[in-house]
């Protein structure tokens, strides 16, 4: 298992209370949210997940994290990611997906 680390910032949305945005500044286009920080983490690290999955299934190459400025309100936090990648006989890919914080 590979494990991967990335900065995810957690910004409160303004007009609902509770609620977060998420996204990582290494991965473009990897965001979610939740109904409360707790869910916005889970999805996020599940969002994580997914991509990597993706650009390992495509043979991409993984970004290096990034960190970037935020507003005074973001939370700032990182995201441990494990992803097992396992190349078979005869050069079939399998890719089995897990997490751990």
């Amino acid at each position: 298992m590979k494990i991967y680390k990335f900065t995810v910032i957690f910004e409160p949305e303004k007009k609902r209370k509770g609620v977060y945005n998420a996204f990582v500044p290494a991965l473009p286009g990897c965001l979610s949210f939740g109904e409360s920080l707790i869910e916005a983490r889970y999805n996020i690290r599940e969002a994580i997940e997914l991509y990597l999955s993706t650009l390992l299934e495509e043979d991409e190459l993984v970004p290096k994290d990034k960190k970037i400025k935020t507003s005074e309100n973001a939370k700032v936090e990182e995201i441990i990611v494990g992803i097992d990648y396992e190349i078979k006989a005869g050069f079939e890919k399998k890719l089995v997906s897990g997490y751990a914080k």
